[in-house]
């Protein structure tokens, strides 16, 4: 179908952020699959 995908490093981080997700309210949430927990992502 030619559909292309590129991937590129945005932050570099000390935990392996294996999948995402926004909420209702439109937070952004990351998840490490090595300690199985969740982070909310914010401005700083």
């Amino acid at each position: 179908n030619g559909t292309t995908f590129e991937s590129a490093m945005l932050l570099d981080t000390n935990i392996s952020i294996t999948t995402y997700g926004e909420d209702e309210a439109g937070e952004l949430y990351v998840a490490d699959f090595i300690a199985g927990d969740v982070y909310r992502i914010s401005a700083q």
